[in-house]
């Protein structure tokens, strides 16, 4: 880029993007302009209120294109919509904002005999602006990907005192830890437990403080095993928008109080402790000193990546606490009850407690403390076991082929109830039964498939086996859901 060398600089300073892909612009004149197969990006701007930009692009049949389109997140107005349509101009498909966003996304599955699809971009509430397209075949947008997000955007460490950091992982196809580090610690300030465990939603990060350091601007990257590297990214930074880089900044600065004005601990957590879903978790925690005048308030600190309904946190899918806990002035000992919902999508969490010593009248916090950081288990109710992870089909060219998918199911924590399970994965033509149930008292269980002849030879992956059950029967509308058992379905030709 060749920048100005004459005259001064004003307003925020310009940001790019670098691309993996095929990057085009826009000629933004209102005819139909082709995209090439593949990987590709367009940039373009619809300058009327009532503006379409259209395109054919170059698809695969009976494939999965992602389309997706972004203005927000580079700080346009505009609010625009996707629209697929057929030859004849019929929309077939359509999206006109995400389901956290107004920027759409359109996963679109591919007719068969269809090379390409044409696609416009509309202009929904005549707001004017800049927009960014891009075009990922289905094997592209299914690669390994992660990002990384904190609601924190400063840490304050006390003298010897520590802050714990959640940061949440978002995975797209990836599954394997991640190591976070952070660049321009000072050498008095350490990190610990900054490993997001294979599987797991995040990790909460402690902050430790042994002795003098100035104020500085912190940037946190995890890296995949892979070594793939992402940023952490503050959530609803101010400045994102205008200025992309400020999202990843995270102040550090010390303070003059101390950290023994405040802390807690747990009391008697035994080392085993974990999380059975359905049922409540009692943390029980001590504080020192006691307050003679002030109450301290609790709050739960938790890595879980909570689902999103509504643009708003499910609470029934979530970790939380019963009821609010403040403990009044001269207390030292006290607990924290946290509700757990019957289906968690990690295998352990990370939980700390924060307390906040509050002013007498409740309005200032005074100085803030964390428990140390602990990674409890989830103890699954139910397991789901394949006899084989590799089921071998061999496809009778002339007659449906009879497959048969066998395992057992492991109950656990007192489930003693009916389990039914699906089985999900299975390509188009293949019939299986919609479910199947394991009564209680027994764990065999048995999927009979049919193949048709048309059946693909090969390795079909991702299939997936899940169960659910009913843990209590006062309870029927409440669910478990148990560990997935995954296996492969390997089909072979056989010459007729």
């Amino acid at each position: 880029l060749a920048w100005p060398k004459e005259g001064m600089w004003s307003g925020p300073r310009p940001f790019a993007f670098l691309s993996d892909r095929e990057e085009l612009i826009s000629k933004g004149d209102g005819k139909i302009h082709d995209l090439p197969e593949g990987s590709v990006g367009v940039s373009g701007q619809l300058r009327e209120p009532l503006a379409e930009d259209r395109y054919r692009v170059a698809v695969v049949p009976g494939q999965r294109v992602r389309l997706e389109l972004f203005t927000e997140s580079i700080g346009s107005g505009l609010h625009a919509g996707l629209v697929v349509r057929d030859d004849k101009g019929v929309p077939v498909a359509r999206a006109d904002e995400g389901p956290t966003s107004l920027e759409p996304t359109l996963d679109y599955n591919v007719p068969a005999k269809v090379t390409s699809i044409n696609l416009s971009i509309l202009n929904l509430q005549g707001m004017t602006g800049p927009y960014r397209l891009t075009v990922t075949p289905a094997l592209l947008a299914e690669k390994p990907d992660f990002r990384l997000q904190t609601r924190n955007s400063r840490i304050v460490l006390p003298v010897d005192g520590r802050v714990v950091v959640p940061v949440i992982a978002e995975r797209r196809n990836y599954s394997g830890s991640i190591e976070l580090a952070a660049s321009g610690l000072p050498s008095s300030v350490q990190m610990s437990g900054a490993t997001i465990a294979a599987g797991s939603d995040g990790a909460l990060v402690t902050v430790q403080r042994n002795g003098t350091f100035a104020a500085t601007i912190l940037s946190w990257l995890g890296r995949g095993e892979d070594r793939k590297e992402r940023t952490v990214l503050v959530v609803d930074a101010p400045l994102a928008k205008a200025q992309p880089w400020a999202a990843s900044e995270l102040a550090l600065a010390p303070s003059t109080s101390r950290a023994a004005e405040l802390a807690i601990d747990w009391r008697a957590l035994p080392s085993d402790f974990g999380i059975v879903p359905t049922r409540k978790l009692t943390l029980p925690i001590k504080i020192s000193p006691a307050s003679a005048t002030a109450p301290v308030r609790l709050t739960l600190l938790t890595s879980q990546n909570v689902p999103i309904v509504n643009n708003q946190p499910d609470p029934n899918r979530s970790l939380r606490v019963e009821r609010a806990v403040e403990l009044p002035a001269k207390t030292t000992d006290g607990e924290l009850s946290v509700l757990v919902p019957p289906d968690l999508s990690s295998s352990s969490y990370d939980i700390a407690i924060q307390a906040e010593l509050l002013s007498a009248d409740r309005r200032t916090v005074v100085a803030t403390a964390y428990t140390p950081v602990r990674r409890l288990i989830v103890r699954p109710m139910l397991i789901v076991n394949a006899a084989q992870p590799r089921v071998v089909a061999k496809l009778n060219p002339k007659a449906a082929t009879a497959v048969e998918i066998k395992g057992t199911i492991d109950r656990r924590e007192g489930l003693a109830s009916d389990v039914t399970l699906t089985l999900t994965g299975l390509p188009t033509g293949v019939t299986a039964p919609p479910a199947v149930t394991v009564k209680a008292g027994t764990s065999d269980f048995v999927f009979k498939l049919s193949l048709p002849p048309t059946t693909p030879p090969g390795d079909i992956k991702g299939l997936k086996i899940t169960g659910t059950a009913i843990p209590d029967p006062k309870l029927p509308a409440v669910r478990v859901r148990g560990r997935d058992a995954e296996l492969i379905l390997a089909v072979l030709a056989i010459a007729s």
